[in-house]
């Protein structure tokens, strides 16, 4: 009897230190669902997605979409997020200065083999992450917007009366 208590206040200790570090795993991929985009077209190689759990408070680790607009990572950890939870998938071409959303999904994560559930996935509800570019001005542009300022102005300067005159 004293053997059994033993072994059952070793197991209760285990349990209750993978309650504490709770690590919800879920399958991190999104083949046949939404594709990630940028402007509108397949996000190529390189571009980086990472989960979040509400915008700019990230978990799990980064991932390079493989081409065409899609990823997949396998099994990934997700630390301190267990349960039922509502998770955002972020993504960025500019190595995370900016990110872009999608919108908020519902995942059931478990802590994995310990309690023999099967890990989460990304639903099939997912709309994906569309990554908008601004595009810079080009040196041409930008250029052709200083003749067209001296065409349209001349030698005037906007708003200094006689500004003209004083230049002779």
């Amino acid at each position: 009897m004293k053997r059994f208590e033993r072994v059952w206040i070793v197991l209760s200790c285990v349990l209750w230190v993978f309650q504490i570090k709770s690590q919800g795993r879920i399958q991190l991929g999104n083949i046949g669902k939404a594709l990630i985009t940028v402007d509108g077209f397949p996000a190529p190689a390189g571009t980086m997605v990472q989960l979040a759990i509400e915008r700019g408070s990230f978990v799990g680790r980064q991932v390079s979409v493989i081409a065409g607009g899609y990823f997949s990572a396998g099994t990934t950890e997700l630390d301190g997020v267990d349960g039922p939870s509502t998770l955002l998938l972020a993504g960025t071409t500019d190595g995370g200065q900016t990110w872009f959303y999608s919108n908020p999904f519902e995942v059931l994560l478990s802590s994995g083999p310990v309690l023999g559930a099967p890990d989460a996935s990304i639903p099939s509800t997912f709309s994906g992450v569309n990554i908008v570019t601004i595009p810079e001005p080009s040196s041409f542009a930008l250029h052709l917007v200083g003749v067209l300022t001296v065409l349209l102005l001349g030698r005037r300067c906007a708003g200094i009366p006689n500004a003209a005159k004083s230049f002779d």
